[in-house]
């Protein structure tokens, strides 16, 4: 999902599609030049996603978006249901940004992990 202050005028779309982010200010963590988000770009618009602020954490992100220092790609729920971020998702479904749990096989995972666990594999099932 795009994310961006409520007030900008790309939040209020129903959806965005990539050239819609020229002249954006992006914010960005690290990550963001190695997410799998970007694999489905073309290169003559990666540049689009040039972050003009960068850090190393996700918090210190949503805190620029909700301030409108930009624009980000974040994985957002508990903002956008207080009304503090809005969410827009790109027009072309190819842009998507797996989730993963990593664990120690050699743990022994506790009962809401394991519950977790299930849920995101249920989940997966359903959007396949």
């Amino acid at each position: 999902m795009l994310v961006g202050h409520p007030q900008q005028p790309l939040a209020t779309r129903t959806t965005v599609t990539v050239p819609d982010l020229k002249g954006c200010s992006i914010v960005a963590w690290n990550e963001i030049r190695w997410s799998p988000f970007l694999r489905n770009v073309p290169d003559c618009q990666r540049h689009l996603f040039e972050p003009h602020r960068e850090c190393d954490q996700v918090e210190p992100v949503k805190r620029m978006v909700e301030i409108d220092e930009g624009m980000a790609i974040l994985p957002v729920q508990s903002e956008v249901a207080s009304q503090r971020l809005a969410a827009v998702p790109f027009a072309n479904s190819d842009h998507t940004e797996p989730l993963a749990v990593i664990y120690r096989k050699t743990r022994v995972l506790s009962p809401a992990m394991l519950q977790f666990v299930q849920f995101l594999k249920q989940s997966s099932e359903l959007t396949n």
